[in-house]
């Protein structure tokens, strides 16, 4: 998990509140006379999220911080909350760690590589 019961709490993005900007709304039946408030909907849910976006950073930052010299767990971590890693600010704000786990990769790739020319010789 990447808030605790409390964060989403504080965040208002407790499991009978996160959506509640979408009560009443159809989303199948949405056309050019209900997109206003459709849009109005998706504001507030993003605006909801943004708050939270700094406290999901730094909850994963320090969830996969022990796997920071495995990088195949840590490729998993990043795969596995893919979804949440794409909001813009969530992905500026751990650029770094992907910038690691982007060079430990390249470094393996290199070590197979050189192991792989080293049994064909």
């Amino acid at each position: 998990r990447l808030l605790s019961e409390q964060e989403r709490k504080e965040h208002n993005l407790e499991y009978d509140q996160a959506f509640k900007a979408f009560e009443g709304i159809e989303p199948l039946l949405c056309n050019a006379y209900t997109q206003p408030r459709w849009e109005a909907a998706v504001a507030e849910w993003r605006g909801r999220l943004e708050g939270a976006e700094s406290v999901i950073a730094t909850n994963f930052r320090r969830q996969v911080a022990e796997l920071i010299s495995q990088p195949h767990l840590l490729l998993r971590e990043f795969q596995r909350f893919s979804n949440v890693l794409q909001r813009p600010a969530i992905a500026a704000e751990l650029s770094s760690e992907r910038e690691n786990l982007l060079s430990q990769l390249i470094e393996q790739l290199d070590q197979l590589e050189h192991d792989f020319d080293q049994h064909v010789r």
